[in-house]
């Protein structure tokens, strides 16, 4: 039973040709350009990683990919407020 379950999910998912793993596409952004500016702005101001995640509804890990600009393009130098270790806004 578990190898035809197997076979039936191996046969509907792509392969890489060379590849052993199934291929998924991408999933859409969540936020928006828009969002990502105003993400950024937020963060520029002081608003803290975790209240700018729960306003737009993703994960603290996101907003600071997205202010590092490690998602949605580059920040621009001196768009993000870095704080010191150790201090909290």
């Amino acid at each position: 039973m578990a190898a035809k379950l197997l076979e039936v999910f191996l046969a509907a998912n792509r392969t890489i040709e060379g590849a052993d793993r199934p291929v998924y596409p991408k999933a859409a952004s969540v936020v928006s350009k828009k969002d990502v500016a105003r993400i950024r702005e937020l963060r520029a101001e002081g608003k803290t990683l975790v209240a700018i995640a729960r306003e737009f509804g993703i994960t603290e890990s996101a907003v600071s990919r997205i202010c590092a600009g490690n998602r949605h393009g580059k920040a621009k130098p001196g768009s993000v407020k870095r704080l010191a270790k150790g201090e909290r806004k």
